[in-house]
């Protein structure tokens, strides 16, 4: 009934519309509020007018065809800003005919957090680089495994190349693997961080020392998500050793 449309759309936290073939036929005050026209303004306009250009084409194909899942566009207010707009719509019956009921949903702060976490991605990136810090994840039900640049870097492996555990133990030096498989094997099976320094045997026959740690991500009692971080220590670890050797010399001149 249309006290029951009534009902719903004015509970609606974002913009609703009900429209036949674009004309609004009603719509909540979410909808006022989100492009700054008034209700008497909206009803009775051409609802397309609430899309920028770029983007009508769309919007028409999928009212054309019923399309009733969520998608992305960009909306126009009233005093001519642009904003970021999710949009769902659905056939229904309305006062005895067919009509279209549309949700608006004003997306702007999700992207501009979007476009945040991009920015500190980046940042993350550059200071994993400066430490020679590479990291992975991997879904526990696909095995999908994901690394990052710096992970590519840190095993000399062309970055066009799939990631795999494969991959990645044919670089672990062949004393050191029975202790990194161990160490691994603990990742699936503890909840507390499973942490190693190995070494790694490079193609060209040079020799890296890395440092790892790997979690498992829950979502209440179930695994989400296996992470892990790789850094190279080689450096130190030749730091490491030069002091050790400057003791000993110091020792027997002593």
């Amino acid at each position: 009934s249309e006290e029951r449309f009534k009902a719903l759309h004015d509970a609606s936290s974002g913009g609703v519309i009900i429209h036949d073939k674009g004309l609004i036929l009603d719509c909540n005050q979410g909808l006022s509020d989100m492009t700054g026209f008034t209700n008497e303004e909206l009803v009775g306009m051409d609802g397309l007018k609430l899309i920028t250009p770029d983007w009508l084409d769309l919007v028409l194909r999928n009212i054309k065809s019923g399309h009733d899942k969520r998608y992305e566009v960009e909306g126009i207010r009233k005093d001519g800003s642009i904003y970021p707009l999710s949009i769902k719509g659905k056939n229904v019956g309305y006062k005895g005919r067919a009509v279209r009921v549309i949700e608006f949903w004003d997306i702007t702060e999700r992207k501009q957090a979007e476009e945040l976490f991009v920015q500190a991605k980046g940042s993350l990136e550059k200071a994993q680089s400066s430490a020679n810090i590479g990291n992975w994840e991997m879904d526990p039900i696909t095995k999908k495994l994901i690394w990052s640049k710096q992970m590519f870097q840190i095993l000399e492996v062309n970055p066009d190349e799939e990631p795999s555990f494969e991959l990645y133990y044919s670089r672990i030096h062949p004393d050191d693997l029975a202790y990194v498989q161990e160490v691994g094997a603990r990742v699936y099976a503890d909840n507390e961080a499973a942490k190693a320094e190995y070494r790694l045997l490079m193609p060209s026959g040079s020799i890296k020392h890395i440092a790892t740690e790997g979690n498992r991500e829950f979502e209440g009692d179930e695994v989400v998500k296996l992470t892990g971080i790789v850094q190279d220590i080689t450096k130190r670890k030749q730091a490491e050793e030069a002091l050790r050797e400057s003791e000993e010399q110091f020792k027997l001149v002593m």
